[in-house]
């Protein structure tokens, strides 16, 4: 092996952790690198971007319906949908399982959609802010019952349901079950999923929150900071910084922007800084992972983490 990238005692560690996990060169699996092997590479200098943990892997693409249901996933389904959806009947929930071929996740997806698309039609032509945290807060009030959908967002379920004519939506939402039983295992995962995105949602719109009142008061002290690269203003916990020594500040949306382009469509493996001097100006410094960990989407932290753990593995020779 060569130790070209990473230090003695790091490449010691990875050699430690493939040897205990195994290594499956046509990539079917991925390794998952535990967080104390993370917190020690991220520390070495010469690897800071070595290796990064690869998301959960799910068993199947449960955003596509491309996947065969068991008989048992097809009975269990309705009474799932039911009651993430209080509001529905049970007609209704059926026929918009019936539009997903029974996929659940596809299905909530279908649900969430109209919901948002029938506000904003109600909306059009006035300055209604439809923000990660509007939407969250629309989704919430449908999945527990407690608004009740517009003309124009029952319009919509109706046409993802396959135009249907009878009652999509009941007059008053029916009390959530402590529990649904679930015996299909695949339907226990998908369920997982579904929760691991709601999840997700409530967290940008948390995230959004945090960011605007920061920005607020940051206003009122006259403590904004300006980004390096779109020059506009920003409070200080919206802003990320460089490990070069010119320590160069950008905002988090601008690194989101940057770091899509690189991973997604330039297949890069590093971000580097985005400071574009030259000579005695340029900047060499990247962006440590604590601040990508809370500035980049979860999809883009993970293509970081593959595409970083691919470059460790292939420099170390084990690719």
């Amino acid at each position: 092996f060569t130790q070209t990238a990473v230090d003695g005692d790091t490449f010691q560690k990875i050699i430690s952790h493939l040897l205990e996990n195994g290594y499956e060169k046509n990539r079917s699996k991925r390794i998952t690198v535990p967080l104390h092997l993370q917190e020690d590479i991220a520390a070495n200098s010469n690897a800071a971007a070595a290796i990064g943990a690869v998301g959960k892997k799910y068993s199947q693409d449960f955003e596509s319906t491309s996947w065969e249901l068991s008989d048992q996933y097809k009975l269990e389904v309705i009474n799932v949908m039911m009651d993430l959806f209080p509001i529905f009947s049970k007609d209704g929930a059926m026929k918009l399982l019936m539009a997903c071929e029974y996929h659940l996740a596809p299905c909530v997806q279908k649900v969430c959609d109209a919901i948002v698309d029938g506000k904003k039609k109600e909306a059009a032509g006035t300055n209604a802010d439809f923000g990660p945290e509007v939407v969250a807060e629309m989704i919430s009030g449908a999945m527990s019952g407690s608004c009740k959908l517009s003309d124009s967002q029952v319009r919509l379920l109706n046409e993802k349901a396959q135009n249907f004519r009878g009652n999509i939506v009941l007059k008053r939402a029916r009390r959530k079950k402590v529990s649904v039983i679930v015996t299909d295992q695949m339907l226990k995962e998908e369920i997982q999923f579904v929760k691991e995105k709601q999840r997700e949602a409530l967290d940008i719109a948390e995230q959004m929150n945090a960011r605007l009142k920061a920005r607020e008061e940051a206003e009122a002290s006259n403590s904004l900071v300006e980004c390096a690269c779109c020059y506009c203003e920003y409070a200080q916990m919206e802003m990320v910084i460089c490990t070069g020594i010119g320590a160069h500040l950008f905002c988090i949306d601008c690194l989101k922007r940057y770091a899509q382009e690189q991973l997604f469509g330039l297949q890069k493996t590093t971000l580097k800084c985005m400071h574009q001097g030259t000579g005695n100006d340029a900047c060499f410094g990247e962006f440590s992972y604590r601040e990508l960990e809370r500035s980049l989407p979860k999809k883009v932290l993970q293509k970081y983490n593959e595409a970083s753990f691919d470059a460790a593995m292939k420099a170390a020779g084990l690719n």
